[in-house]
């Protein structure tokens, strides 16, 4: 169906003529690569996050545990 289209009618009209598909590759404008880089960096920007906040967990769980035997030992 894309043959009989042509290769224009996959790229949109304010897009210059040097992307979109090129045989059986497609050639990303700047803003669509960049738009993929933003949502890349976004997800691992989160991840780091998700991290961060369960290594505190982990921490204020070691904190507590100690406070306990502290506690205990001064009790």
């Amino acid at each position: 169906m894309l043959k009989k289209a042509g290769e224009e009618a996959c790229r949109p009209d304010d897009l210059d003529k040097s992307v979109g598909l090129k045989g059986r590759s497609y050639q990303l404008s700047e803003n669509q690569a960049q738009a993929i880089l933003d949502m890349r960096l976004q997800r691992l920007t989160g991840l780091e996050q998700d991290r961060l906040i369960k290594e505190y967990e982990e921490i204020v769980d070691l904190i507590t545990s100690l406070l306990e035997i502290l506690s205990i030992m001064l009790g």
